[in-house]
């Protein structure tokens, strides 16, 4: 049984952002969860027969940044092509779980400067806690959560190390 499918973005440039603006929020590879990298119309996407993502995604930087991860849930959103678009049609997979887990399964093996696109990212198992083929939700949910206080704990002791460093004593 195939769990995931795994599909890459789509070819949106700066000069296509500028030159057909709209509504819908362009995510590429970086860092920061937010904000998008621009938006675009989604007259010229249909146009252009690029695919439009409707449907929660767990998002891997393939280019640059790749130990960067992160759950793009809108009604409407586009990733660009350096980016991979990670999907389950499986009810018991939380997603902010699987982003977790790819990006635990990334760091352990590439670095943040690595290219991985979507046959090295085909080769990354991860584990998913639960018995008997069935996934257990309020694992996985206890789990991501518990990620993302750490995060949010890290990048506050992040900030507050960079404001003790450029503090002037009077």
């Amino acid at each position: 049984e195939q769990i995931f499918t795994l599909c890459s973005g789509e070819r949106v440039r700066s000069k296509d952002r500028i030159e057909y603006p709209g509504e819908i929020h362009v995510y590429s590879c970086r860092k920061e969860e937010y904000p998008p990298v621009g938006n675009i119309s989604e007259e010229w996407m249909n146009g252009e027969k690029k695919h439009v993502l409707t449907e929660p995604t767990v998002a891997v930087n393939a280019n640059g940044s790749v130990v960067y991860v992160f759950v793009r849930d809108e009604p409407k959103y586009v990733l660009t092509d350096d980016v991979i678009a990670v999907t389950t049609k499986r009810s018991d997979l939380d997603y902010g779980y699987l982003a977790v887990a790819i990006r635990k399964a990334v760091a352990d093996k590439y670095t943040y400067i690595d290219k991985i696109f979507k046959t090295k990212l085909e080769g990354i198992t991860i584990e998913v806690p639960g018995e008997n083929g069935v996934f257990d939700m309020q694992q996985q949910r206890a789990i991501a959560q518990a990620t993302q206080r750490f995060e949010g704990l890290r990048q506050r002791i992040v900030e507050m190390g960079v404001r003790a460093a450029t503090a002037r004593i009077r």
